[in-house]
């Protein structure tokens, strides 16, 4: 029964690739709210390549962010010291996250951009069946998806369907 509890309070949502082919990057719409409750919604690019979640320098203007400190950040692009900002995230299918730390930094084509540590507060998965990307994410995380152990045990299973033929 506790099992059925946590899936029922997880929020979850998938994005399909409407062109059935496989994404580029993994882009979601989120609202980013100030301490004053200013939203302001934007496209996101997750990328599970970056340790934190960054917001570009004119987008935390933008949004008048008090400054709480400064960090050094390294990037492809190189070192430097930015700026660090809360604020409340939300996420498609209302998934929110309160007193979120981010830093700014230089984005190009983008606003924001979702790094490991929201990525690791969940279950993450993507995948690829027919040459289009799925792409799922869910809060809390509730079970471990392992797809050596789902790949050996159907595996196993159909090589002893083939032996009862025989």
């Amino acid at each position: 029964m506790r099992d059925l509890q946590k899936i029922a309070a997880a929020r979850a949502f998938t994005v399909i690739n409407p062109e059935n082919k496989r994404f580029s990057q993994l882009r979601t719409p989120v609202r980013i709210t100030n301490i004053n409750q200013d939203n302001i919604d934007r496209i996101a690019v997750w990328d599970t390549g970056a340790t934190g979640t960054v917001i570009s320098r004119e987008l935390a203007k933008q949004l008048v962010l008090p400054v709480f400190g400064r960090k050094n950040i390294a990037t492809a692009s190189g070192d430097s010291l930015e700026n660090i900002h809360y604020i409340n995230l939300l996420l498609p299918n209302n998934m929110s996250i309160s007193g979120l730390l981010v830093v700014t930094g230089v984005l190009k084509g983008f606003d924001f951009l979702i790094g490991m540590n929201i990525i690791t507060y969940g279950d993450f998965s993507i995948t690829n069946v027919d040459g289009r990307t799925v792409f799922s994410y869910r809060y809390p995380s509730i079970e471990t998806i392992d797809y050596l152990k789902a790949t050996n045990t159907a595996r196993i299973v159909a090589e002893k369907q083939t032996q009862k033929k025989r």
